[in-house]
């Protein structure tokens, strides 16, 4: 019978680096940390899971969390280097390892959810830490995304952020007037298992067409 255990920590390649340069000398859990051999030894790992016929891992960071040794930007970097690094070791070595829960820089809330989006998408990631929780985001309205779907009142759409990462949405509710002239959206909500997000709330930013108009906010609130 198999087994997958979903709650196995590990240091991967590039990450133990980071952290390392970063913060080398982190004491407490930091100096435990540094101290196991399996969360950094691939070799160690794998002997004592091949102790264990038919068991298979989820991976994912271990602490302290990213964000509390870590300035915004080096959170953003490392979270990267750590998904790419697991994702790398999921696709090798698929016989040890199922997936990988995405690591987040959540002292950057707009880049974590990029993140989320990205590590789930792309390098499929199966879930992240900050799946469920209510967040606000704010980006750019991405020309054309618009996906309207009257009858069942869905509204999708996607922003980006100032490096072009996607955030795919959707938007229970009254499609708002004048969508078709929004420059940027502010999103109150969940992100969802599959990288997307769900909004309960949306703050439109609608220039005017008009130099003495002033710009225009639109604001509607979910129906389911």
């Amino acid at each position: 019978m198999r087994k997958i255990d979903v709650f196995t920590h590990i240091s991967p390649p590039g990450y133990s680096e980071g952290v390392d340069k970063i913060a080398g000398g982190l004491k407490d859990i930091g100096k435990r940390t540094r101290g196991v051999p399996m969360l950094h030894d691939l070799d160690v790992r794998f002997r004592v899971m091949e102790n264990f016929p038919e068991y298979q891992q989820v991976l994912s960071l271990p602490t302290p969390p990213i964000e509390l040794f870590t300035t915004p930007e080096q959170a953003v970097d490392l979270a990267k280097i750590a998904n790419d690094s697991m994702a790398e070791l999921v696709e090798k070595h698929p016989d040890h390892f199922v997936g990988f829960a995405a690591a987040l820089p959540m002292n950057a809330p707009d880049a974590a959810l990029k993140e989320a989006h990205r590590a789930v998408s792309e390098l499929n990631a199966k879930g992240s830490a900050m799946v469920g929780q209510r967040v606000r985001v704010s980006g750019k309205v991405v020309a054309n995304s618009e996906n309207w779907q009257p009858k069942e009142m869905t509204l999708g759409f996607a922003i980006n952020d100032e490096n072009g990462a996607q955030l795919p949405v959707v938007f229970y509710g009254p499609r708002p007037d004048h969508f078709q002239r929004a420059a940027e959206a502010i999103v109150e909500g969940q992100l969802l298992a599959d990288g997307s997000f769900k909004a309960n709330t949306l703050l439109l930013k609608c220039p005017s067409r008009y130099e003495e108009e002033p710009q225009q906010d639109i604001f509607v609130k979910a129906v389911r």
